[in-house]
């Protein structure tokens, strides 16, 4: 969801009184003349605040489970021994463009 369109739909939503209580904590509501009342700039900035993290998990997740994938991919490669030098060339130029993808893949984890 885009920003812009999460921000218009926090808007227009009517919330339950029982969310707010949880919100309450936070500082992002008010309750005023028994109305409950919650400030929209708060609110939106916790809700990005959320989002963020939940990109920021996802996207390692994603790595993490790439970086998996070629380790695997690596280790087939590698518990072959081909008699062919040929085929061995081979098999070395591809274990050292694993070797390569995983550092690149490390280096944009540590980047984050």
């Amino acid at each position: 969801m885009e920003k812009k369109d999460w921000k218009k739909k926090l808007r227009e939503l009517s919330f339950m009184k029982g969310y707010y209580f949880k919100l309450e904590d936070n500082g992002l509501v008010e309750k005023k003349d028994d109305q409950l009342v919650f400030n929209r700039e708060e609110l939106e900035h916790f809700v990005q605040q959320e989002l963020d993290k939940a990109r920021e998990e996802g996207r390692e997740e994603l790595l993490d489970s790439i970086v998996v994938g070629i380790e695997q991919l690596k280790s087939i490669v590698t518990m072959f021994n081909p008699m062919s030098t040929e085929i061995r060339a081979k098999q070395s130029g591809e274990i050292e463009a694993y070797d390569g993808l995983l550092e690149k893949l490390s280096k944009l984890k540590d980047n984050k």
